[in-house]
């Protein structure tokens, strides 16, 4: 059990002066550059407080003793200085960490070895102001010394093991009958310098433990924020690829289609000859029909393409809103009579405002056709506009339809974003209706707003500042 408890204890010595922790070394290291860097003082320190100290201590000793302390110290004071120097113009690595504790305290030991010395050399036994002028000025370095290398607590606790006991020594060879205090009060002295150099190496080792802890979380921040600008990056080139593939490909598909469109359209007219058998006239619709789809929707991803890129090009002219409302409505007239869904507007015949007028009609087009599919038969369609107080026009599409739960309202809003509903709608689309819409209208600065009650209805509608895109006369 004592052998035990002896190797654990050797153990923990042994990591005391030679951390192998990561962090603990790193610790070490950044308290040996606070001792490294505080040991520019003692540089300068030592040698003037020997020299103040020389001529009292002729007072009591001879000069010859006098002078080799005093040399001692200032060769001790160099080659602690010149460590320390070296230390700091060091790579120093937290592995390193041990090596440079042991190198450290072998450069510390002599000066702290020869300065409390000088008790040998002028303590003289029975004589007050000797022993207190010595007692007190020790103290006082003692003091010091835990201070410059407090951070570092394998060298600060060397000064108190090193001081004391000379001090203890001396004070105990005095014959008279209370000289016993003397040791005491020094061991009392001796624990609270301990204490004290204790004290500062946590405090600093605490600090130095949340600078690294910071440190590593601005690093972390750093590499997140670099990583999340390079796929930021990538993702924008990716997009951008996206928008310049489908631009290019929906321009070679609208020649072939235009072809398909226009040589069945003739065909089902008629111009040179009757088709037969009367089946091929059935298939040949199909065809028309199925080509204006396809453009239709190539049509949609050219504009999806241009308002991502930025490259829809926005005309700003006075428009009348009843005007743009009823050529949107014309486009969906026949959807709504095969939906039995009934259009209505919303709007003062005289409210104007700037803005381009396609993509205000290809804006209602998209929304009353939205409102048309999804609404059950003998439900209505509302294109609305009204201004509020501080000139801010509200123009959209109000239905009763099947409405939006909340969980699909954001996958609507995306390109090609559907959501199945109970209401079978024919010719349902792709899905880039909204999202269209939502980009024309911040193109001309406005904001997108919808708001949606199951088997409510939807109300969909674009708010265009007046400092954007002024009304030219108040809507009532």
């Amino acid at each position: 059990m004592f052998v035990r408890h002896l190797i654990q204890l050797r153990a923990k010595f042994r990591e005391f002066l030679i951390p192998t922790d990561p962090v603990a070394a790193q610790v070490r290291i950044e308290a040996l550059r606070l001792v490294a860097r505080n040991g520019k003082l003692s540089f300068f320190f030592v040698p003037f407080m020997a020299m103040v100290l020389s001529p009292s201590a002729l007072i009591w000793a001879r000069p010859v003793d006098v002078i080799l302390w005093v040399v001692g110290i200032f060769m001790a004071n160099v080659v602690d200085s010149a460590v320390f120097k070296r230390f700091r113009d060091s790579d120093q690595k937290p592995e390193d960490a041990g090596r440079w504790t042991l190198i450290c305290i072998g450069a510390v030991l002599p000066l702290n070895i020869l300065w409390p010395l000088i008790v040998a050399i002028i303590w003289t036994p029975g004589d007050v102001a000797n022993n207190a002028f010595i007692t007190s000025f020790l103290c006082a370095s003692l003091a010091v010394t835990i201070t410059i290398y407090g951070p570092a607590l394998p060298i600060s606790i060397l000064c108190p093991v090193i001081y004391i006991p000379i001090l203890m020594l001396h004070a105990a060879a005095a014959a008279h009958e209370m000289s016993f205090l003397g040791p005491i009060n020094l061991a009392g002295y001796g624990l609270l310098m301990g204490g004290l150099a204790w004290s500062i190496s946590s405090n600093v080792s605490g600090a130095i433990r949340l600078k690294l802890k910071n440190e590593t979380l601005t690093r972390d921040i750093a590499e997140a924020h670099r990583i999340s600008e390079n796929a930021r990056r990538q993702a924008e080139e990716a997009n951008r690829a996206k928008s310049e593939f489908l631009a290019s490909m929906s321009h070679d598909l609208r020649t072939p289609l235009n072809a398909i469109m226009g040589f069945s359209d003739l065909m089902l007219q008629g111009t040179y000859g009757r088709v037969a058998p009367e089946r091929y006239t059935d298939y040949i619709r199909d065809i028309h029909e199925s080509g204006e789809h396809l453009l239709a929707l190539i049509n949609d991803i050219l504009d999806v393409s241009k308002i991502e890129a930025g490259k829809r090009e926005l005309e700003q002219t006075e428009v009348l809103l009843r005007d743009v409302a009823e050529e949107a409505a014309h486009f969906v007239k026949i959807q709504a009579e095969k939906a039995d869904v009934r259009i209505s507007f919303d709007i003062p015949s005289f409210a104007t405002m700037r803005a381009d007028e396609r993509a205000l009609v290809q804006i209602l087009t998209n929304l009353l056709s939205n409102a048309v599919k999804f609404t059950k038969p003998g439900g209505s369609a509302t294109v609305f506009a009204c201004s509020r107080p501080d000139g801010t026009l509200i123009l959209g599409v109000e239905d009763t339809g099947v409405g939006i739960s909340p969980d699909d309202m954001a996958k609507v809003l995306e390109p090609f974003g559907q959501v199945n509903h109970y209401v079978s709608v024919e010719g349902r689309g792709t899905g880039l209706g909204l999202s269209i819409v939502k980009g024309l209208i911040e193109a001309m600065g406005g904001t997108f707003g919808v708001d949606s009650t199951p088997d409510v209805g939807t109300r969909v509608w674009g708010e265009f500042p007046s400092g954007l895109v002024a009304p030219v006369r108040a809507i009532a």
